[in-house]
């Protein structure tokens, strides 16, 4: 008879040691992957939110510094989340509106988007997702607060921005 003990090779008790680990670098391996599949879409919708918000307040904040002849009653409530602003500028511009779309006015299909306005019925998208669209104007001072708003994966997703602009022009 032969002897086997000086063979080389695997004991069943190896391999069944070697496929526990490896199955739990796999399973670690699966839930970082999985984790990051869940928060990458977050994390991409929370960035166009940001977008969204900081262009319509850039384009909204640019043209407002224009502004001539600024007082309380140009800014016209609409909802308890929606203002319009109207207001003429000193190169000319003479009722230039900014509001959130809550009912539709383009017929496009979109609602929730922040529209400028000029001359009267020429439309421009400025962003879309807006939920909350605010002016106030204290001492040639308007303040706008905006929030962009999405729900993704049945969680909602919100992103507020707040802007003070001094009228150069008072």
């Amino acid at each position: 008879m032969k002897n086997h003990s000086n063979e080389a090779g695997l004991t069943l008790i190896e391999v069944l040691v070697s496929a526990l680990i490896l199955s739990f670098l796999v399973i670690g391996i699966t839930g970082v992957l999985n984790i990051g599949n869940l928060a990458f879409p977050v994390d991409m919708a929370l960035v166009e939110l940001q977008q969204q918000a900081r262009q319509a307040l850039f384009s909204m904040t640019k043209e407002l510094r224009k502004a001539v002849d600024m007082n309380e009653s140009c800014i016209t409530t609409i909802d308890a989340d929606s203002d319009q602003i109207t207001f003429n500028t000193i190169d000319g511009s003479t009722g230039v509106k900014f509001y959130r779309d809550i009912s539709d006015v383009n017929s496009d299909g979109i609602v929730n988007q922040v529209i400028r306005e000029y001359p009267s019925g020429t439309r421009k998208i400025l962003a879309n997702d807006i939920a909350r669209l605010k002016f106030s104007f204290v001492a040639s001072v308007i303040k706008i607060e905006i929030r962009a708003d999405r729900v993704l994966r049945q969680q909602t997703l919100s992103f507020p921005l707040t802007e003070k602009v001094r009228l150069r022009n008072e």
